[in-house]
């Protein structure tokens, strides 16, 4: 392949345009607070510090969660920032994330990234989190923000225990599968991919987190409407990681990768692929999204039992208040993933992790050119 060879992106921005895009006002608190400690921690290597600001998890954050308290963001930007930096640890055992290789003569770089201790059937979402390798320096004692949310999770329902267990196991997973993957040279069907894909970036951690910090609460529903909400959880998860991965070259869990092995296709036509699958799940996200709130809407105008389960129990309860909170939590869950799926997209023209000092004119221009080197420092 040609140095000067280029492809052109599919209109990412155009797909998601009816979404708003809203900012944390305490976006620089959270992300230099945040750094100051991630370079105090000694957890780092120089080489992994000297890339930390250009990626700008700080702000990934603060446009995923544009309405919560300062010290909630400063956790979150914590928690992101580690799992960011577990996933970059885990691909320089063999592939590159488009950043430089960490130095592995320093002691920190030894850390297998991804790692966890063995684990028990007992054992919560909480301890498998503190066994990851990375993730044991949440429980150093100077970072009162963090022992401050494990002790919210301590205290957390039963319920929102086995998510956050489910979530923290499917990370995992996901991140084994990726090295096994890779150890055998085993590109994964566009399947294995799909279902890899939503939890390898930890967002169902994160989130969950996020959640037991009240930024959010995740219907608790059951029979179809319960459905309709994992559709739209999983059509979310698909825009947002389909286009991380679509950008991430150089990756077997690359979506344009799988798209050429599997199917043949040239880059651009990979590209123009893939661009198509995530304009598919988008619109199956505002699908759900619609049929979730028209069925709101006319609960609301003529009480009619469209949240059965809920509705009936409750107003028998003589509580019609009750059912216009859980409406209200539904669409605040709805407006925290329509966050997210924007945040990630305008970041990552922001970051200089995919498209080094030229996201602002790839996303003006669409073009990439194959010699373009991800964050420079």
């Amino acid at each position: 392949m040609s140095l000067n060879q280029s492809f052109q992106l599919p209109d990412l921005l155009g797909i998601i345009n009816p979404l708003e895009l809203r900012t944390n006002r305490h976006c620089r608190y959270a992300t230099d607070a945040s750094e100051k400690w991630l370079n105090e921690t000694g957890l780092f290597s120089v080489d992994e510090l000297s890339y930390l600001r250009s990626t700008k998890i700080g702000l990934l954050c603060a446009l995923c969660f544009p309405t919560c308290d300062s010290p909630q963001l400063r956790v979150l930007t914590d928690l992101s920032t580690l799992l960011f930096y577990s996933g970059l640890r885990e691909n320089a055992g063999g592939e590159s994330l488009g950043l430089r290789d960490v130095d592995h003569s320093q002691p920190s770089s030894g850390l297998a990234a991804g790692s966890f201790h063995e684990m028990s059937d007992s054992e919560s979402g909480l301890e498998l989190l503190r066994g990851h390798v990375l993730l044991r320096q949440l429980r150093i004692p100077s970072v009162l923000l963090l022992l401050r949310l494990f002790k919210l999770a301590s205290a957390a329902s039963e319920i929102w225990k086995a998510r956050f267990r489910k979530s923290v196991l499917a990370y995992q997973a996901a991140q084994k599968g990726i090295c096994l993957n890779r150890s055998r040279n085993i590109v994964p069907s566009l399947e294995e991919y799909i279902a890899i894909a939503r939890e390898m970036h930890g967002t169902n951690v994160v989130l969950d987190l996020a959640e037991l910090m009240e930024v959010f609460q995740f219907p608790d529903l059951h029979g179809t409407e319960a459905e309709k909400i994992i559709v739209l959880k999983h059509t979310a998860f698909d825009v947002i990681a389909w286009s991380l991965l679509q950008q991430d070259r150089g990756s077997s869990h690359n979506l344009v990768a799988v798209l050429m092995y599997h199917n043949s296709l040239s880059v651009q036509g990979a590209m123009n692929q893939s661009g198509i699958m995530i304009k598919q799940a988008f619109s199956s996200f505002c699908s759900a999204e619609r049929s979730i709130l028209d069925s709101l809407d006319r609960q609301k105008s003529s009480k009619a039992p469209i949240l059965s389960w809920v509705w009936m129990t409750l107003a028998s309860e003589g509580v019609p208040a009750e059912a216009e909170a859980i409406s209200e939590t539904i669409r605040r869950y709805i407006r925290a993933l329509k966050d997210c799926i924007s945040a990630v997209i305008h970041w990552a023209y922001e970051t200089e992790l995919f498209f080094g000092k030229k996201g602002g004119e790839i996303r003006t221009f669409g073009w990439v050119f194959v010699d373009q080197v991800p964050v420079t420092h």
